[in-house]
């Protein structure tokens, strides 16, 4: 896995960096989302149970009419018109209930005694059944269904602005429950006036949990419905029936307050009162519920707009981090192989201190360092050896060969200037012993050889006799004078070298020499002189004419073999002869050898002597093809460090 990551490139690494936040923030949007769409569910299904409850206390109403229709037919067979018709109210409230796909309502029928409504109604049809048991049956099923009217809330904390209200609803609901079956109760007692005091002492305990309904509701409820309820108590029937209930517990004796037909009217409007309330309450927890949900869609809209944007925003930073990181790089190693290929100048934009901010700024730094080293070394090439050079560090490999460079340059231009000085004076001392030469033989031959004209011309004068006789000998004098004096030039300049081709003029040499020295001269030209600077050649003329002048001095040879040829990449120079020889780690190395090193040295030539006594000696010259066309160059560079 690691080996797959470092092979990815740049760009698919950092693209893999940038989906972990992308796919964190699309986990956390869904589940957002999931959380909105949770919640709206869980909305909609307390508007639900809200409606759900809203028909069972209405369910609860109709019974208790039912009830009292069902009662007063049994005793009385009359009012069965009425009675019919609100079974069939009662029926039309439960058949939604029945046809719900809340499972909390799955099979309510069978725990609240509905199941067997039908039977109950057949039977008080067919006066088969006793009040007693008409009042047990619908008093018991209220009570059951009254107890699943209602929602829980409070472990929900965005709906605790509503729980309190929904709670109080309950809390009426049962009231009215309670309040009810006292009610039915009183009315029993009243119509038929039979055991009241035993009606009374039942009815006891379900008076008490009224009460503690109600005391429940004025210590919990909110203030704004305890307000409600204080004000309903005391501007309806409620206040009446309340006071009248009090009483028949505290003195256990019916009075003739109510008959049963008003206690019945009175009582129904004290219900409708609370029922009032009640509905009043379940409008408001509705409308209430309703704007929760309708908020709630709002956010979840919001949260799929804000998380689609925030996933777009998220989308372009990473591109654009990508991107300019891509940039950044792609312009550091641009630099960089600039670099690499020794390019200065190089001015990257440094705008951050972070890690690529670094590298660009190490670019420049090596880029400036890179110039120095640059200028150094030109300064350097120029002669310049005092120019400072300071390494950047003692691992600095390419700051600390500068200035290797730099010192062994300067001691070696040093040399380089003692060797020409030194050169320089044996050229100077040649030069002043060649003078030497030129006059002895100016004063020595020449000169005498004039001085004899003019005294044959001077005895033309004063002897006419004898002018015909001393006419030729002037003559023949004159020759022998200007012929000396051609050879004397010949020694001191190379006859055409700029005109004609090298093998001519070494020919004219040797055949000089061979004239005055009797030795046999051979020569062999295998090169193309198009190759050579005029320089070179002057130095191949040179090299023959001294190692010649050598030979003829001090070898006593018969034979001269001269060879100038091209052996790969080297044009050699080969002098041979037959002479006596010589030791060559004994011989001395006068003016002619010390001129013949020097001029191979100037041309970065090869030199070998192979001699040994009664050998003869062999001359080698060698010198690099390659070099030929930049000896001028070099020429005139020592030139001007020797000056």
């Amino acid at each position: 896995m690691n080996n797959l990551f470092k092979n990815l490139p740049l760009p698919a690494k950092l693209l893999l960096i940038a989906i972990i936040p992308l796919l964190f923030l699309l986990f956390v949007g869904f589940h957002l989302y999931k959380e909105k769409v949770q919640k709206l569910d869980m909305l909609e299904s307390y508007r639900q149970q809200v409606t759900t409850s809203q028909q069972l206390i209405q369910l609860t109403v109709d019974l208790q009419k039912e009830l009292r229709y069902s009662y007063l037919y049994n005793l009385k067979k009359d009012l069965r018109k009425e009675m019919v018709s609100q079974r069939q109210k009662t029926d039309m409230t439960m058949q939604p209930l029945e046809n719900h796909t809340d499972s909390s309502l799955s099979g309510f029928t069978d725990y609240t005694f509905l199941n067997n409504l039908q039977t109950i109604r057949a039977e008080i049809d067919s006066n088969t059944i006793s009040t007693d048991v008409i009042t047990s049956f619908y008093i018991n099923a209220m009570y059951r269904i009254n107890t699943i009217a209602g929602i829980n809330t409070s472990n929900q904390s965005y709906m605790r602005s509503v729980s309190q209200d929904l709670s109080d609803q309950k809390v009426i609901s049962q009231m009215m429950c309670f309040l009810g079956i006292i009610r039915t109760n009183i009315f029993n007692a009243l119509y038929t006036g039979d055991n009241n005091i035993g009606i009374l002492y039942g009815l006891r305990g379900t008076y008490d949990i009224f009460r503690s309904y109600e005391k429940e509701l004025l210590a919990t409820a909110s203030p704004e419905i305890i307000k409600k309820y204080v004000s309903l108590k005391q501007a309806s029937s409620l206040l009446a029936v309340d006071n009248y209930i009090e009483r028949l517990f505290r003195d256990y004796a019916f009075d003739q307050t109510f008959t049963a037909e008003s206690w019945w009217k009175k009582s129904g409007e004290a219900m409708g009162s609370l029922s009032n309330l009640q509905k009043t309450l379940q409008q408001e927890n509705s409308a209430e519920l309703g704007v929760f949900y309708n908020t709630e869609q709002m956010n979840r809209k919001r949260t799929i707009v804000v998380l689609f944007l925030g996933f777009i925003l998220v989308g372009i930073i990473v591109f654009y981090s990508i991107r300019y990181i891509n940039i950044r790089l792609r312009e550091i190693n641009r630099a960089a192989q600039k670099i690499s290929k020794g390019i200065t100048g190089i001015n990257l934009g440094v705008s951050t201190n972070d890690v690529i901010g670094q590298l660009a700024r190490s670019i420049n730094i090596m880029d400036k360092n890179n110039t120095i080293i640059a200028e150094t070394a030109q300064a350097i090439g120029k002669g310049n050896f005092n120019i400072s050079v300071q390494p950047r560090s003692q691992a600095d490999v390419l700051g600390n060969a500068i200035k290797q460079m730099r010192d062994e340059l300067k001691e070696f231009t040093l040399q380089q200037r003692n060797r020409q000085q030194s050169l320089t004076k044996a050229i100077l001392n040649a030069q002043e012993k060649e003078r030497e030469r030129i006059g002895a033989e100016l004063h020595d031959n020449i000169n005498q050889l004039l001085t004899s004209v003019h005294l044959y011309l001077g005895f033309m004068h004063s002897e006419v006799e004898k002018r015909e006789e001393l006419i030729p000998k002037s003559k023949k004098v004159l020759a022998l004078a200007i012929e000396e004096i051609r050879k004397l030039s010949r020694n001191l300049v190379i006859p055409g070298l700029r005109g004609e081709s090298l093998q001519i003029c070494i020919k004219e040499l040797i055949n000089d020499l061979a004239l005055a020295s009797g030795i046999q001269f051979h020569i062999s030209c295998e090169i193309n002189e198009d190759l050579l600077t005029h320089e070179m050649k002057t130095a191949i003329y040179r090299i023959i004419q001294e190692q010649l002048t050598n030979v003829i001095r001090y070898a006593d040879a018969r034979r001269v073999d001269i060879k100038i040829s091209v052996d790969n990449e080297y044009i050699i120079l080969t002098i041979t002869d037959n002479g006596k020889g010589f030791d060559t780690e004994k011989v001395k190395k006068g003016t002619g050898l010390s001129s013949i090193i020097s001029r191979c040295e100037l041309l970065n030539g090869e030199l070998q002597i192979v001699s040994s006594p009664g050998k003869g000696c062999c001359l080698y010259v060698a010198f690099k093809t390659s070099l030929l066309k930049a000896v001028e160059n070099e020429e005139n560079r020592m030139a001007q460090l020797a000056l």
